[in-house]
């Protein structure tokens, strides 16, 4: 009867009676099945059985927060990467205040000259939204990122 979604004390009184399977529901006359246990067995026993439909609602995505730095020449030294990356974090983190939220992921892409895209993805233990202690997760991974001739683009996003 689990799967009917029911309350355990109608559970319980349809168990008394011996009805333990769906199956045996339907063999029982339907007005005093709602006289004892209420309109709402009838109505799980029609959805159940698809002669009622039943609305569902999707979960909603999680919000997104995204921040975008387009720059005028392409960047190649670490250390340029890191000081756009600090600009990005400190208005990301600025948006997840605002929203009164934090993040767990944040991902950078840079877009590089060739149009081929580099991406350091940094999970976090809890959500946050300090830029200084996020920028320092990101250290190594933007110094493994081989930057060709430059990245011209640059996201931050959860």
């Amino acid at each position: 009867m689990g799967a009917l979604r029911i309350g355990p004390e109608i559970s319980e009184g349809l168990a008394r009676l011996g009805l333990k399977k769906i199956a045996d529901l339907t063999t029982v006359p339907r007005a005093p099945l709602a006289r004892r246990f209420g309109p709402e067995l009838l109505r799980r026993l029609d959805q159940a059985l698809g002669t009622q439909g039943e609305s569902v609602a999707a979960e909603t995505d999680a919000p997104y927060f995204g921040v975008r730095m387009t720059l005028p020449e392409p960047i190649g030294l670490t250390s340029d990467v890191m000081a756009a990356l600090d600009r990005l974090l400190a208005r990301l983190c600025d948006k997840l205040a605002r929203a009164g939220q934090g993040t767990r992921k944040v991902r950078l892409e840079l877009q590089r000259v060739d149009r081929s895209a580099a991406v350091v993805e940094v999970g976090l233990a809890r959500p946050m939204r300090d830029p200084a202690r996020i920028s320092v997760l990101f250290r190594k991974g933007v110094d493994e990122v081989d930057s060709g001739y430059g990245s011209t683009d640059c996201g931050s996003s959860r």
